[in-house]
């Protein structure tokens, strides 16, 4: 394979685990005029998500709504920062 058969395409999104979403939505919109594009609660997964398109891509911030879940985990372990980076890929299979 080489560089121009890469199956990585973009970067779809850079999650950002956060204790306040609605301070930190303040801070994007404050500090880079950024606006929420998408916002959702994701009971499954202890989640709310919020999504700001920066470019051809998206900071996805992430707070939980429950003690149990993995981003509460990854706060408690780590603090607020960065939780995971999205790629998008020619193919999922």
């Amino acid at each position: 394979m080489t560089a121009n058969d890469s199956l990585l395409t973009n970067i779809d999104h850079v999650a950002i685990a956060v204790y306040d979403i609605d301070a930190a939505v303040a801070y994007y919109d404050d500090t880079f005029g950024c606006t929420v594009t998408h916002r959702e609660r994701i009971d499954s997964d202890g989640v709310e998500e919020v999504l700001i398109r920066v470019a051809d891509s998206y900071i996805q911030l992430v707070t939980p709504t429950r003690d149990d879940s993995p981003v509460a985990k990854f706060l408690a372990k780590r603090g607020e920062g960065i939780h995971h980076v999205g790629y998008r890929v020619t193919s999922v299979a």
